[in-house]
């Protein structure tokens, strides 16, 4: 495993960040969410952190290679410092700036140049634009999204409860967050794409009118009764889909996790193994970004 050189020259010479497993297999690059403060109690764990580390490997054929690797940096009073993501191919790394506890603005850096973007905060101090969106409220929510640099091109937001139901109808397409996870996804066509939540790994895919459900009851189900949600999510999965692809392997005494395998639903393959350091701000280490072949073995099928 050569290549895990690559990732420790890189913790030597740039600053950290992370991202959670789940999260990075749920994004969804056709949606572009504006950017909100971030703290330690946003990446799951239990307690304040200095810096979080993920490393990311792939399998490819016979080896386990390094795919990409995360990192966030964060302040003493929690929030979200800087993040720095970086692969075979690409860097890059964005700052988040703050005033009097408030996300201010940001600056992103790669090879091609560096930007920096001054936020327009309200009377109550939340974001209502930026260099790429004006940002539209009611109360503390956000009611509508609009892009600077694409003509008509806009984001409608519906509450309900702990619900966020997010459309562009330019594209013809709706995303549904129940707290801060996608548990459904809706195109121009009939099916709905929809996840448990928590999410295990596992995707559900159903045409409305075939299941004579219709996509604002599930909504709606999901505001009301997540536990009737997640039931009738699993009604729709195949025997072979049940066994959930993601599963958090090891958790450290906080009952953080540390590693997490991720695979195909219709292979016994691990196709992803997600590793992750966690730097406590008491400074305690857990965890590590490095993989050992007697783990390897041991996960490299699931029955």
């Amino acid at each position: 495993m050569k290549t895990l050189k690559y990732f420790l020259i890189l913790l030597l010479v740039l600053p950290t960040y992370i991202v959670e497993a789940q999260k990075i297999i749920l994004n969804d690059p056709n949606l572009s969410l504006p950017p909100q403060k971030q703290t330690w109690s946003d990446f799951e764990v239990s307690k304040p952190v200095k810096q979080i580390e993920l490393a990311v490997y792939e399998t490819s054929k016979d080896s386990i290679i390094p795919s990409v690797f995360h990192g966030y940096l964060f302040n003493d009073d929690g929030s979200l410092s800087k993040y720095l993501t970086q692969s075979k191919y690409s860097q890059s790394a964005e700052e988040y700036f703050y005033s009097n506890g408030n996300l201010i603005g940001q600056s992103y850096g790669s090879k091609y140049g560096m930007t920096k973007d001054d936020f327009k905060l309200n009377d109550d101090d939340a974001i209502i634009g930026t260099n790429k969106y004006t940002i539209y409220r009611k109360g503390s929510d956000i009611s509508k999204v609009l892009f600077k640099s694409k003509k008509d091109k806009e984001y409608i937001y519906k509450h309900n409860k702990e619900v966020t139901t997010i459309t562009d109808y330019q594209a013809k397409k709706t995303w549904v967050f129940h707290q801060d996870q996608i548990i459904m996804k809706k195109s121009s066509s009939d099916y709905i794409y929809a996840y448990t939540i928590p999410y295990d790994g596992t995707e559900a895919y159903f045409k409305t009118d075939r299941f004579k459900t219709k996509f604002d009851d599930l909504i709606e189900l999901a505001a009301t009764d997540i536990a009737a949600y997640n039931k009738l999510v699993k009604t729709k999965l195949t025997p072979t889909q049940i066994k959930a692809p993601l599963s958090h392997s090891k958790s450290n005494e906080y009952g953080d996790w540390t590693s997490a395998i991720y695979k195909p639903q219709h292979s016994p393959s691990v196709h992803r193994y997600y590793f992750r350091k966690i730097t406590y701000q008491d400074g305690t280490v857990s965890g590590d970004i490095l993989v050992n072949d007697k783990y390897l073995k041991e996960n490299a099928r699931q029955n």
